[in-house]
């Protein structure tokens, strides 16, 4: 699995805005916090596996799914 930051980034945006979520709900959801939910979207920090896992948890996809550069394709579908 390639991990690039800003596809993360730009993956966990579309979804969470598709999904219609704040990001207090999804880091409620994630069991993380807000602050980390935004750094994570402007790519400040990287998560870790567990986080990513949890995340992708939310939204029923796999971690493969979640980072791929192709997700655009995934959510538009």
């Amino acid at each position: 699995m390639d991990f690039n930051r800003r596809v993360f980034a730009d993956n966990l945006r579309t979804l969470r805005t598709v999904n219609g979520m704040t990001q207090e709900q999804l880091a409620e959801k994630a069991g993380v916090s807000m602050y980390t939910i935004n750094s994570y979207e402007r790519e400040i920090r990287m998560p870790t596996i567990q986080t990513v896992k949890r995340i992708a948890d939310v939204f029923g996809m796999s971690i493969d799914r979640l980072v791929s550069s192709e997700i655009h394709a995934v959510v538009n579908a």
